[in-house]
């Protein structure tokens, strides 16, 4: 199945040293979705749960 990127949240892509590019599914599937491929369902919280947690730039350390 394929994710709209549009849909996911500024700050959800992560960046590896490997030629690769980390998404979160889960933030734009529905949670039926999610439990079927056998998602952590249990550990899901809303987004006005917490705030993300934002950090720093490689170029601000």
């Amino acid at each position: 199945e394929m994710v709209d990127v549009e849909k996911v949240k500024n700050g959800f892509f992560t960046w590896t040293p490997t030629p690769a590019t980390i998404c979160p599914l889960e933030y734009t599937m529905r949670r039926e979705e999610f439990e079927e491929m056998g998602g952590h369902v249990q550990t899901m919280q809303p987004f006005s749960a917490s705030e993300p947690i934002r950090l720093p730039n490689r170029d601000e350390t």
